[in-house]
């Protein structure tokens, strides 16, 4: 839009300074930058800057991930899913290693590789990590709480996919009662749309 590509410029300044900042710092502002260029559709730039990035950090350092996902979110983007499902691997085992098959962020790269799946149509292996994650978020978050309504919505849209009808209708209520009461009327169109990366 128009709004965004009067933004190039200024996130373009504000890379110039990069010299003067911590690793950290430059990620956010680089960061920013390569999300930019793929809300404009120019994804071989984002993904140039996100690549460029992660020579930046070990990959055990959290932000190694994210720039991670972002790549993935990219090749979703350009439904280069064998290439995004290499990557979300990937992350899940440098969370698992990191951080831990309890943590709430392992449970997201869980959760961000069923939605790899279910665009893939692979419904019951996307059915399979969303339950893995919704658990790891009971765990962290317990059943009342944003986090698990919004990956209990991805269930419940596998299920609806499997045909699973009265377990997609189950699942799909309790979604939207916890969204509704979170969010308020918003909440309402989260409910048959899967949440992705």
């Amino acid at each position: 839009t128009g709004v965004q590509t009067c933004a190039l410029p200024i996130y373009k300044k504000a890379i110039e300074n990069y010299g003067k900042q911590t690793p950290e710092e430059a990620y956010y502002v680089e960061n920013s930058l390569g999300i930019l260029y793929m809300k404009l559709g120019n994804f071989a730039k984002a993904e140039q800057i996100f690549h460029k990035l992660l020579k930046v950090f070990k990959n055990s350092h959290p932000l190694y991930n994210a720039v991670l996902q972002n790549i993935a979110a990219a090749y979703i983007e350009t439904n280069q899913l064998p290439k995004a499902k290499q990557i979300q691997i990937q992350i899940i085992e440098n969370q698992k290693t990191v951080l831990g098959e309890h943590h709430a962020d392992y449970g997201l790269a869980l959760n961000n590789l069923g939605v790899i799946f279910q665009k893939e149509t692979s419904y019951q292996e996307a059915a399979k990590y969303f339950r893995l994650a919704l658990n790891i978020s009971m765990e962290n978050y317990g059943t009342e709480s944003l986090d698990y309504a919004l990956k209990e919505t991805n269930l419940g849209a596998v299920e609806k996919d499997l045909n699973n009808l009265e377990r997609a209708r189950q699942t799909l209520e309790h979604a939207q009662k916890i969204l509704l009461q979170k969010l308020g009327k918003i909440g309402r169109a989260h409910v048959w749309t899967p949440v992705t990366l």
